[in-house]
């Protein structure tokens, strides 16, 4: 009764077998992360098969107002639907700042040798150019170079598909650096984020960050590009900042202006946690219950939120 394909890839399957087995019957739904029409440097192989599967689909859900756009003007409002809810969010319990003592704070940064009274930066993700990983890197040097005693945290491992964006020169500055840990792949990140002041992910090219929801479910304020998934996760000027330029000066600046102003930064941290709710992941699951409810109908056997 219900075919609910997640992810460009599923949909574009489910896409093809109805073709195969058009059951007039059948709700096909395509909920999507972010699209590949609404990206930088997607190829237009990937463009057309995208759109072409969402035609086909009953309903298509979108998690951004960019991609609702774009997907409307593509292929008209009638089957584009946006939602409420963050996408899947991040898991509240496992991100909550109360998890960490004063003491665990201080034995982590120990543990890294970084010490109590140097501002901790973090960036979270692959180390992809597009990811904003290099210009969080220059970001760092620049901060520095303002007169911060700055520390930068690197969570996330290479990628052998996408260049990192620093230069033999600078990945060899960057491999040497004592004001730089490089963490390497971590299977759990919140201990990271109990020790930073900021995270920096200047990422360009996002579907719905959860690295960002992350950070702000543990109060972490973050400091990122206005593009699709950002701006939709942190609120500028309330829980963090979004910037039209991720040029290394101008994500430095905003990380310097924070640093000098720590009453702002405190109040930035305060709203993270007041907003956390927003990423709960029963706020997904209740909208999904909702839009199975409304298609079958009240004819149909009740769905209940406890199912």
């Amino acid at each position: 009764e219900i075919v609910h394909a997640h992810f460009a890839v599923a949909v574009l399957a489910s896409a093809c077998a109805r073709l195969s087995m058009p059951w007039a019957d059948v709700h096909w739904l395509a909920t999507y992360q972010g699209l590949h029409a609404g990206a930088e440097g997607t190829s237009c192989r990937a463009r057309w098969a995208e759109l072409m599967a969402a035609r086909l689909m009953s309903q298509n859900w979108v998690l951004t107002r960019h991609d609702a756009e774009i997907l409307s003007l593509a292929i008209g409002p009638a089957t584009v639907r946006h939602q409420r809810s963050l996408g899947v969010g991040c898991d509240l319990a496992r991100f909550d700042p109360v998890r960490y003592s004063g003491q665990g704070r201080r034995s982590l940064r120990e543990s890294l040798a970084i010490p109590p009274d140097k501002a901790v930066l973090l960036y979270i993700g692959r180390k992809a150019a597009f990811k904003g990983f290099a210009s969080a890197v220059r970001c760092l040097w620049a901060t520095r170079q303002l007169g911060h005693d700055a520390h930068l945290i690197v969570v996330g491992t290479n990628d052998s598909l996408h260049s990192s964006g620093l230069s033999a020169e600078e990945q060899n500055r960057y491999m040497h650096d004592c004001h730089i840990t490089d963490a390497g792949w971590q299977d759990d990140v919140a201990p990271y984020l109990a020790i930073a002041d900021l995270t920096v992910i200047p990422s360009i090219r996002e579907g719905m960050s959860v690295a960002m929801m992350e950070s702000l479910a543990m109060g972490v304020p973050v400091v990122t590009s206005d593009r699709r998934g950002c701006g939709d996760v942190v609120r500028n000027g309330i829980d963090g900042v979004t910037l039209a330029s991720v040029q290394p000066a101008s994500v430095a600046e905003a990380v310097s202006a924070l640093l000098v102003d720590r009453a702002r930064l405190a109040g930035m941290t305060a709203e993270a946690i007041r907003g956390r709710s927003r990423f709960d992941r029963k706020n997904y699951i209740n909208e999904q219950v909702e839009i199975y409810a409304r298609l079958f109908g009240d004819n149909r056997r009740a769905y209940s939120r406890e199912s």
